[in-house]
């Protein structure tokens, strides 16, 4: 019998997401799914409504005590929980809604168009009806127009947030002033603790002086002038940065950001984007870092924790082709740079572990 996906495993998100990037993560796969199908029939298709179950869980209250039970649930080694099935209490008219939403992603603007006022037709103070046709109204560039959508939308359902921003952003997008930030911002990644803060300056101490100790013990040359001690230093440094930098979350778990966040692979199948990301920075780093934000193009979201771990390794690779070998620059920046991302990823694994002791003081403290 087949494992039972948990939420997160369908959207292809880790597990602490943001809601910003659950519904940026829902606007993709719905409008990459089975494109050349009529959005008619998405309503009759399990696959995307398993992604509409998902995303709407992911956005409920209830998301808190299903994370609680998946969490059991590893820990006894068993099977995710099933999915409360929140689409069944989606009224028809917001299902219609959904579907007319999806059009709009899709770019079928008139299509889009029919579906919510076959909705306005019925019910003309549906808030979320008459926000989607401001939506799609301004995706026409037709501002004047869409402001008065937002308006309608903001009258029906004054006390809904995102309808006074769309509200906002169309009135200041036909006024020629800059948009309105959004009012949901993603934290710092950055910790704040002292102790937090100690333990990241004393790894930053240890890698200097691990350098101190290796200037004037270079030793022989191997490959393209590079000495083999410096590749195993470069590689013990980044091994040591991304355990401390997991191990006190400023890296995110690797298997939230590498394993369970999924991007497409093959039409719409999802592989780890750690699939894509790691032989690629162990093949050839540099390419790898632009490799990685065509990905983050394509899929509208980009992973804090995996930028942070590229400049880490090339902020290490540029200290050790210039500062302290200078003479194999170029050598160290094509092997030494995937040697030190592969002891940052280990590193990262191993911080990652929940269960370490060490890690879950440094957590408390």
């Amino acid at each position: 019998m087949a494992r039972l996906l948990t939420a997160h495993e369908i959207l292809g998100l880790p597990r602490d997401s943001l809601p910003t990037q659950i519904r940026s993560r829902y606007r993709m796969l719905a409008r990459r799914y089975r494109r050349d199908s009529p959005v008619q029939e998405l309503l009759q298709d399990g696959g995307f409504l398993e992604i509409v179950r998902a995303y709407l869980l992911l956005e409920s209250e209830r998301r808190r005590d299903y994370e609680r039970d998946v969490r059991a649930a590893v820990a006894r080694r068993e099977d995710p929980p099933p999915m409360p099935d929140l689409l069944a209490s989606v009224s028809a008219e917001d299902k219609l809604l959904m579907v007319a939403e999806v059009a709009l992603w899709r770019g079928q603007h008139r299509e889009a168009a029919r579906l919510v006022g076959t909705v306005l037709e019925k019910n003309r103070k549906n808030a979320p009806g008459w926000a989607l046709l401001g939506e799609i109204l301004q995706a026409e560039q037709k501002l004047d127009q869409a402001i008065t959508m937002y308006s309608f939308a903001t009258q029906f359902d004054p006390t809904n947030q995102r309808y006074w921003d769309l509200l906002n952003e169309a009135t200041a997008i036909k006024e020629g002033r800059e948009r309105p930030k959004p009012r949901e911002e993603a934290p710092t990644i950055v910790p704040r603790s002292l102790p937090v803060w100690g333990l990241i300056l004393a790894t930053f101490i240890l890698i200097g002086l691990t350098i101190v100790w290796l200037i004037p013990r270079m030793g022989p040359e191997w490959q393209w002038g590079i000495p083999p001690r410096l590749l195993l230093v470069g590689a013990c440094d980044g091994f040591v940065l991304g355990l401390v930098l997991a191990g006190t979350d400023v890296l995110r778990h690797f298997d939230d950001e590498l394993v369970s966040y999924s991007v497409p692979f093959i039409g719409v199948e999802m592989a780890p984007l750690g699939v894509y990301i790691i032989p690629a920075g162990l093949a050839f780093f540099w390419p790898a870092i632009v490799f990685y934000f065509i990905i983050v193009l394509l899929d509208e979201y980009i992973s804090a924790s995996v930028v942070l771990a590229l400049i880490c390794t090339a902020a290490l690779t540029l200290l050790f082709s210039f500062v302290v070998y200078p003479a194999a620059s170029p050598g160290i920046l094509a092997i030494g740079a995937p040697v030190i991302f592969l002891g940052l990823v280990l590193g990262w694994m191993l911080g990652s572990i929940r269960g370490l002791p060490w890690r879950r003081k440094v957590k408390e403290a």
